[in-house]
């Protein structure tokens, strides 16, 4: 298997799992409970925040609050 060339950050994984929890809960106080009413774009672009916040943080940022040896 290769070794990656970066860490993973821990920081933007957690934030983006925050934000995937909080966007959930968004689109649920607008559109209602039952989640074949949503549209598919929806779930999309919640996974693209997520996607966008874990790379902004691995490729850009590289600052880890919870990681000590930088």
């Amino acid at each position: 298997m290769a070794k990656r060339k970066y860490k993973t950050n821990i920081t933007g994984r957690i934030i983006a799992a925050i934000y995937l929890i909080f966007a959930y809960h968004f689109a649920n106080d607008i559109f209602g409970n039952p989640i074949s009413g949503y549209p598919f774009g929806l779930f999309s672009l919640i996974l693209l925040g997520a996607f966008i916040i874990t790379t902004v943080f691995d490729r850009f940022v590289k600052y880890d609050f919870f990681r000590n040896d930088q």
